[in-house]
């Protein structure tokens, strides 16, 4: 069993190296497509955790900011005395079995009950609000703790070097 916790600020950019350590201990147990489809799930989230929970950049924010101003709202509030010393702890458990990832932030959580549907036509040519959608698709358990700002993915191993 490995056990792995990685603590970080609220740096996207930070999220592709973080994301390739917590997948290493993967590579012998399942192949390329299933670590890729991990590493698209665990960015998802921890982009939320990121810019939704730590940053507090909601849904509706993120629908009418124009072209670049989510990047400038998101160096902004990572300079802002209440948002910079936020956190966003990442911890992973692989065993023969599973890999179960847990991400938690700082912020003040969100209603994961919900969420808008990406699927709906209002919602379908929108560049964000499919993450959750995603994560879902590819990871066999997604759980929330009650205050929402904690998200447990779990994928189960098929067969060493399987999808």
């Amino acid at each position: 069993m490995t056990d792995h916790t990685i603590i970080m600020g609220n740096d996207p950019e930070m999220v592709p190296e973080v994301l390739d350590e917590l997948v290493k201990p993967l590579e012998p147990k399942i192949d390329s497509n299933a670590i890729q489809a991990i590493k698209l799930s665990l960015g998802e989230i921890i982009i939320n955790a990121i810019e939704h929970g730590n940053l507090s950049i909601n849904y509706e924010m993120k629908t009418v900011i124009p072209g670049d101003g989510l990047e400038a709202l998101i160096k902004e509030r990572k300079q802002e005395k209440l948002y910079a010393s936020r956190k966003v702890t990442v911890t992973s458990r692989i065993d023969d079995k599973k890999a179960t990832f847990t991400v938690t932030d700082d912020g003040e959580g969100f209603n994961w009950r919900n969420f808008p549907n990406p699927t709906e036509e209002n919602n379908m040519l929108l560049s964000h609000g499919r993450g959750l959608f995603i994560v879902h698709y590819y990871m066999d358990e997604v759980s929330f703790n009650e205050k929402g700002n904690r998200v447990t993915l779990v994928k189960y191993f098929k067969n060493s070097k399987e999808v």
